[in-house]
């Protein structure tokens, strides 16, 4: 009989042990922390008791309390917050915003020449869907063996507020050092953003640089002042 009692006392102190874990809040204060236990006082308008698990006793102003939630509906939201993201939430994305690509350039037509290139960009993203700035670059075109460095202003007109997103862009400028001449490249793209502020890009354009260069090309016929360097530009980029 004591065995049966005692499996009985077992039994309802487990159960009601589960049934003041299942009836645990968590409460949110303003500051930013969080706390854990069960609501044993409610003054409405006025004031919460709170007592945690080690049996501590807290009572909070209701001016302090930025919300209260159960443990499953806290599980809920970081699941919904994941789905969400994960089904391509929205960002708001403004303020300053700064780019580094690198990649290279495939040459056609009779002057076209392969090349290596960098730049950076900074400038500001007015809404989540138009950007302009302004940029530097590093072009070095093997055949030419020629180093032009392009100043440009950058604009990208993005298609979606989203964290995945197509955009076009356009480059225009004026290459200076070694090389000289107009520069310009118009390109498509797609961005990925991991956050509002930081993501990649991909993006493929058509590379025009006008040339004139202060020593004459030693693999180029025919050459004459800005003579226009035509290429297919494909860039990987950094967005923060």
């Amino acid at each position: 009989m004591k065995k049966i009692v005692f499996i009985i006392c077992m039994v309802l102190c487990n159960t009601l042990l589960a049934f003041a874990q299942n009836n645990q809040e968590i409460v949110y204060l303003k500051n930013g922390n969080k706390v854990k236990g069960i609501i044993i006082e409610e003054i409405p308008n006025t004031s919460i008791k709170v007592k945690t698990s080690n049996g501590s006793i807290l009572v909070y102003s209701i001016h302090e309390i930025e919300k209260i939630i159960s443990p499953e509906d806290e599980i809920f939201q970081k699941k919904f917050r994941f789905k969400q993201y994960n089904n391509n939430p929205t960002y708001d994305k403004t303020g300053y915003k700064g780019f580094i690509d690198f990649g290279g350039v495939i040459g056609i037509g009779n002057r076209g020449d392969g090349a290596i290139a960098v730049s950076t960009t900074h400038g500001y993203q007015f809404n989540p869907y138009f950007f302009f700035g302004a940029g530097i670059g590093i072009e070095y075109h093997m055949n030419w063996e020629t180093f032009f460095i392009p100043v440009f202003a950058d604009i990208k007109t993005y298609f979606l507020n989203k964290n995945i997103s197509p955009f076009l862009g356009l480059k225009a400028g004026y290459s200076v050092y070694d090389g000289k001449g107009c520069y310009i490249n118009p390109h498509i793209g797609v961005t990925l953003s991991s956050s509002p502020r930081f993501g990649m890009n991909l993006t493929i354009g058509y590379n025009m640089q006008k040339a004139k260069i202060n020593d004459r090309p030693k693999n180029i016929k025919n050459y004459k002042d800005n003579m226009a360097i035509n290429g297919i530009s494909i860039k990987l980029g950094f967005e923060f």
